[in-house]
């Protein structure tokens, strides 16, 4: 039996989720070493990024 759009969607939400939550740990990793104020700044930036990409994701995912 294949999966339905609405499952097959769910679940690549899913993975989206957790592949920017990965993303978004490393980046915090990161941050928390870097004496580099530019670097910072940009990881900084793609956390945010990451946060909104994953709350939209989610938001989606609840609907």
């Amino acid at each position: 039996m294949m999966p339905s759009n609405f499952d097959l969607r769910l679940q690549h939400l899913e993975d989206n989720i957790r592949q920017d939550q990965d993303l978004l740990k490393k980046y915090e990793d990161s941050l928390r070493y870097e004496d580099d104020p530019r670097r910072q700044a940009r990881y900084s930036r793609e956390i945010e990024q990451l946060r909104e990409s994953a709350n939209r994701y989610r938001k989606e995912y609840d609907e």
